[in-house]
């Protein structure tokens, strides 16, 4: 609830935004009710910023939701996850994510892995599938 009326806050000047309050692994039926086919989704990973951060995101879920907007996605689009795994339900969902994306075969999509290489403690990295 709280990251919902943050963004309406952020984004009262656009009426084309559609609001609800529930997980991702719940996105893709949402979606399939006003279209068949999406270009692109993001995925920002771990908790609310200066949020409880006993409320993450997890990889069972991170996985459904991959699975199902992949499903839907273009050829050619692209699905975007920024991954923070400096806490540890994000390092554990972090190594469950990349195995499954590590075994898309190529010829369904190209993954990228995109991260820093020269800070400490984990820091935050995107990971880009775009379907083929």
């Amino acid at each position: 609830e709280e990251a919902i009326n943050n963004t309406k806050i952020k984004t009262e000047a656009y009426s084309n935004i559609h609001y609800y309050q529930t997980g991702h692994e719940n996105a893709a039926p949402i979606i399939k009710e006003r279209h068949e086919q999406i270009d692109a989704s993001i995925f920002n990973l771990g908790y609310l910023p200066k949020g409880d951060k006993h409320i993450t995101t997890n990889a069972p879920t991170t996985i459904k939701a991959i699975e199902s907007l992949f499903e839907m996605t273009s050829k050619n689009g692209i699905i975007v996850l920024v991954v923070y795994p400096g806490h540890p339900e994000g390092q554990i969902e972090s190594n469950e994510v990349i195995n499954h994306v590590s075994s898309i075969d190529q010829q369904s999509a190209h993954v990228l892995h995109y991260q820093f290489i020269n800070q400490k403690n984990n820091p935050p990295y995107i990971i880009a599938i775009e379907k083929r």
